[in-house]
């Protein structure tokens, strides 16, 4: 079994042979989509911070995204990620809406 690892210096010497390495300094969400690709991964859930939500969005590594929206507005606090789709689909879920976004082509 293969584990795919995120994690800092140190882990490589340890495990050598079941460790991918990710520069942090560099394209983050390109090298990880690499490192899914080379493990013939085809689809993955992010579900993170709006940080790690909008790295994706601005590398144009999405191609759904799923928003819930509940009836409370926060006054503070962090944003949600900022991107741009077409609205597929909207449903409630007893009191708020999920709609669902495809990317532009």
């Amino acid at each position: 079994m293969n584990v795919i690892t995120i994690n800092t210096t140190g882990v490589y010497e340890m495990y050598r042979y079941n460790v991918d390495i990710i520069n942090f300094t560099e394209n983050i969400a390109q090298q990880i989509c690499e490192v899914l690709f080379k493990h013939n991964i085809q689809s993955i859930i992010i579900e993170g911070g709006a940080k790690t939500l909008q790295t994706f969005i601005d590398a144009n590594l999405w191609d759904e995204a799923r928003v819930f929206r509940g009836t409370f507005s926060f006054e503070n606090g962090v944003k949600a990620p900022a991107f741009s789709g077409n609205l597929l689909e909207e449903q409630r879920i007893l009191n708020d809406t999920l709609s669902i976004y495809l990317k532009h082509d």
